[in-house]
């Protein structure tokens, strides 16, 4: 009886040790799974955000060059002064001015300012279109404050322009 009873035991604690064994090893196979698939969740959600970087990437890039381009425009890059960029716009065009005099310079918000005034005698409508153009289209910015044309008694086709223009740089 000592015998069976030793049996019975010895029997129980190996079915106990399977069972405890079995419960641990489902237990860890539940707790895999959940992490399984909060991996793949997380996997898809970080492909979702990369797909949708990648379809900005482009504006972004577009954005930057169109911004690059507007810092050359307002000029983050150093000029001369406001005098030696008519000088080369008006030689450009072919033109001789009968006065280039610089006025003043002064501080608007983190710009500098610095005015010019351009006369022209004897230039035929095309020219000061032509002119204004360049000025517009100038790399540096420049801005047209005044303007006076008059024309002139010996030609009417010929005119007297006069310009207040204002060179802007950081200051």
């Amino acid at each position: 009886m000592n015998d069976l009873i030793k049996k019975v035991l010895f029997f129980d604690k190996a079915i106990s040790i399977l069972v405890v064994l079995s419960l641990v090893a489902i237990a860890v196979i539940i707790v895999t799974f959940i992490y399984a698939s909060d991996t793949k969740a997380d996997n898809n959600s970080l492909r979702r955000q990369l797909n949708e970087i990648n379809s900005v990437a482009g504006t972004v890039v577009d954005i930057k060059d169109f911004v690059e381009l507007k810092e050359k425009k307002i000029g983050l890059r150093k000029t001369k002064g406001v005098v030696s960029v008519l000088q080369q716009n008006l030689e450009v065009l072919g033109l001789k001015a009968k006065t280039i005099k610089p006025l003043d310079k002064k501080k608007v918000f983190e710009y500098m300012e610095e005015n010019a005034e351009l006369e022209l005698e004897g230039a035929d409508l095309n020219h000061i279109v032509n002119l204004l153009y360049k000025i517009e289209s100038s790399p540096v910015p420049i801005k047209i404050k005044s303007t006076s044309m008059k024309t002139s008694f010996e030609d009417p086709d010929k005119f007297e322009l006069k310009i207040i223009l204002a060179l802007m740089t950081e200051g």
